[in-house]
């Protein structure tokens, strides 16, 4: 007994049908041979071609695969300016993406269940969760706000109920006011770059912590320009949630979260006047506050706490935060910043009113501040 094609389950299937999914689409690109754009996931494909050549595209489309014997799932095939794709309404027209009504109404249905106080079966979560996550996808902001969701299933073992607690209700009630305020989640628009460079570090100790950072709004790095940070952490003169349990070197990769938090939070401030889309550039030194970024997800505090402030400010402003990794030796001006006692000289070269003072550790964590108090 031998296999032709392979089943779902097999070891080899993804491999198997993702190359013949490739191949299929590179083929397709060939037979169209003109102006336009295709996607697949997993076995679904989506075209955007212009609206006056849709019909002979489509046909074209439909004729090839046919031809080679591909079966077509003919129930599923849909062609005009607006259809569903993988769960999503996609609007060529006016290029946005949002929810069809039963998955919204679906979503807003179990959000509702989820009220402090009361136990909910730990599968009903699971799936619940399911939903926003593929909403997280247009909705990348929200994305961070998962968390609880996640940490309430984890503690019961993944069986039986849980009770609602604190979180898990906010960041329910955060998701549901998202929703019913929005119906086009993402507006697929190029973001205005705001150009520019910046940077941030931190360091730490057993009782303490230095975070520092500094960025040029204007491109090219000029000394005359840098605008600048820093702040001095005590721990034991922070909240419950964001004190270590030995030393502050065991939390660097959130206290650096935390500096590209200021950073991204003073950056935006500036912005505030615009009502277009944007995207801003930063750098770090460290792997895991950069990993986290890219992700924007975390079950760990205090890393989830970080990523809910910074997508918090991040969504609110329309902005898309974009970090990347750089070796510590070229990042030594937001470290000498973040260590300034010791690094007198360098602080003397940045201008004095480039520095930034008028922002408290609160203001950066926004509803972050009592949020992770609560309990879970």
């Amino acid at each position: 007994m031998y296999y032709t094609t392979c089943h779902f389950g097999g070891s080899w299937s993804a491999w198997w049908w993702s190359r013949t999914g490739a191949a299929l689409l590179r083929s397709l690109h060939k037979i169209i041979n003109e102006a336009h754009g295709g996607v697949i996931y997993v076995d679904d494909f989506l075209f955007l071609v212009p609206a006056s050549r849709a019909s002979r595209v489509c046909a074209l489309i439909q004729v090839f695969l046919s031809a080679i014997g591909c079966p077509l799932s003919w129930h599923k095939v849909r062609s005009g300016p607006a259809l569903e794709y993988i769960g999503f309404w996609v609007d060529a027209a006016n290029a946005r993406i949002g929810i069809p009504p039963e998955k919204f109404a679906k979503a807003v249905e179990f959000l509702n269940k989820l009220t402090k106080g009361d136990r909910v079966a730990v599968r009903e979560i699971e799936r619940g969760r399911g939903r926003l996550l593929w909403i997280s996808w247009v909705a990348t902001p929200l994305k961070p706000w998962l968390a609880p969701f996640f940490q309430c299933c984890a503690s019961s073992g993944h069986q039986g109920s849980v009770r609602v607690g604190g979180q898990l209700s906010v960041a329910a009630a955060l998701w549901k006011g998202f929703l019913n305020n929005f119906t086009a989640l993402h507006h697929c628009r190029t973001p205005v770059d705001l150009g520019g460079s910046g940077a941030a570090d931190a360091w730490a100790s057993k009782d303490c912590a230095g975070l520092g950072g500094w960025y040029c709004p204007d491109g090219n790095f000029d000394w005359a320009k840098v605008k600048w940070f820093r702040l001095d952490l005590h721990m034991k003169d922070l909240p419950v949630w964001m004190q270590p349990q030995i030393s502050a070197n065991e939390q660097i990769a959130f206290l650096e979260l935390l500096a590209l938090g200021i950073l991204a939070y003073l950056r935006l401030r500036e912005e505030s006047h615009r009502t277009c889309q944007i995207r801003l550039h930063h750098e770090c030194d460290n792997l895991g506050s950069v990993g986290a970024v890219e992700k924007y997800f975390s079950t760990k505090a205090p890393m989830c706490f970080g990523l809910q402030a910074l997508a918090w400010h991040a969504g609110r402003a329309s902005a898309n935060v974009k970090v990347s990794h750089i070796p510590g030796c070229k990042n030594e001006l937001a470290d000498r910043i973040s260590r300034w006692r010791n690094f007198p000289r360098v602080i003397a070269q940045l201008p004095v009113s480039g520095e930034v003072t008028d922002f408290s550790l609160q203001d950066v964590l926004g509803p972050v501040w009592h949020f992770a108090a609560l309990d879970g």
